[in-house]
């Protein structure tokens, strides 16, 4: 048989697993979908979000086909500067880089490296050679090496899910609006099951005293009145003892 003073313990613990799940559960939900956000908002204004070094990157062409589709989202290592483009920059890479000249000047592309670092005999600067990997793709203009943003790390894929329904509008509503909804929902409804429950189904009361305790208590009361009355008894005594014999 389960002793009665473990069942309020018990749900004690529960209750308290309860709300850390909960906590648990909103916390992650609210920061994937400020991550999520955090990209679309990023992407819409034409930005590269970076995150402790790495940046995104979303594909626009078909160029890179079948190696990265339209769309796609990227994770790429930043380059910060020539020498480190220099140093990390192989042959087979996956770069983003700002083109230098040509059609598309000052546009960020995404396209592998067929040439490491070398120098241009035109221009007296290091540089790469690029070009898309779809059949037919042309070399690019050669790349400067201060022109390199970033080497690609691996492509997201799970991103590239998350990109594609958010640029589809309903896509924006379900992917954001529903979680959300959905979250909110969970937390008011065990809130409001919480304020329904009645508070000694959690939490014993705090002065309720088992049989035993109270009968304990008794015994001890009982055995300090009686040793009151015996003080009492023996200082009246030894009065009439140190009385005895005197008049006025």
């Amino acid at each position: 048989m389960m002793n009665k003073e473990n069942k309020p313990k018990n749900n004690d613990k529960k209750n308290l697993r309860h709300k850390v799940s909960t906590v648990i559960v909103a916390i992650g939900m609210i920061l994937a979908i400020a991550a999520c956000v955090y990209l679309f908002v990023q992407y819409a204004e034409g930005k590269s979000p970076s995150l402790l070094g790495y940046k995104f990157y979303y594909i626009l062409t078909d160029s890179m086909e079948p190696e990265l589709r339209v769309n796609d989202v990227i994770i790429s290592k930043t380059i910060n500067s020539a020498q480190e483009a220099k140093m990390k920059v192989k042959e087979g890479d996956v770069v983003t880089y700002i083109a230098a000249e040509g059609a598309q000047k000052g546009m960020t592309i995404t396209h592998k490296v067929i040439k490491e670092p070398h120098i241009d005999q035109r221009t007296g600067k290091e540089v790469i050679l690029t070009k898309g990997v779809k059949p037919g793709a042309p070399v690019d203009a050669p790349v400067p090496l201060e022109n390199v943003q970033a080497v690609m790390a691996k492509r997201a894929v799970f991103l590239s899910y998350i990109y594609r329904t958010l640029i589809s509008g309903w896509g924006m509503i379900l992917l954001v609006g529903l979680p959300l909804g959905i979250m909110l929902g969970i937390l008011v409804f065990r809130l409001i099951s919480q304020i329904k429950t009645p508070p000694s189904k959690y939490a014993p009361a705090k002065n309720k005293l088992s049989p035993e305790e109270i009968a304990r208590r008794a015994v001890e009361e009982y055995k300090e009145k009686e040793r009151i009355e015996e003080i009492a008894r023996k200082a009246v005594e030894e009065y009439i003892k140190n009385n005895e014999g005197r008049q006025d």
